[in-house]
């Protein structure tokens, strides 16, 4: 059975400009899950409209898949999903990896994999909220048109950590 990661990493954010290839830990975000990706899944390929994010990804050994204009701006996944599909030879199962979500344990991907493997048919994960969590709100403003805007993070004392919803299903 072969089973593939799928990273969608748009090139704009209206939120958050370049969030994708914004440095985290001394590596563009993105990254971080196409370089887990490609040690648990059988191929890993990321699907963007940006030239500079699909060439860093070929870079670092993951399938660049140029998304149609069409696909670009505010659009649904689901489209985005089925065109990655064509791309995508003989998948069995897609697992779907948010490109933001750089801290994502290596032992979630492995399990789900896993869960795949032994029949499941559709998965989707979340992140539960601990009691010694705080949510920070940051203020972020545009120095051209002075938009505010807010980014809500979620830190730990250890590490910090995002809620990440992603999921897998079989095509």
């Amino acid at each position: 059975m072969k089973i593939y990661s799928l990273i969608l990493a748009k090139g704009q954010s209206k939120r958050l400009p370049h969030k994708n290839i914004r440095m985290f830990h001394g590596k563009p975000m993105f990254l971080w899950n196409v370089e887990k990706c490609l040690g648990i899944f059988d191929e890993c390929y990321v699907s963007s409209d940006s030239d500079k994010i699909l060439k860093m990804a070929k870079k670092a050994g993951a399938i660049p898949i140029k998304r149609n204009k069409a696909l670009c701006g505010n659009v649904p996944n689901i489209p985005i999903y089925q065109q990655s599909l064509k791309a995508m030879k003989d998948a069995d199962v897609i697992v779907a990896i948010q490109a933001c979500s750089p801290t994502i344990d290596e032992w979630l991907l492995e399990t789900t994999k896993n869960l795949m493997l032994s029949g499941c048919k559709e998965l989707m994960t979340c992140h539960p909220m601990e009691e010694n969590e705080v949510v920070v709100n940051k203020e972020l403003r545009k120095q051209n048109n002075k938009q505010k805007e807010q980014i809500c993070t979620t830190e730990t004392a250890e590490k910090q950590r995002t809620v990440t919803r992603w999921f897998s299903w079989k095509p």
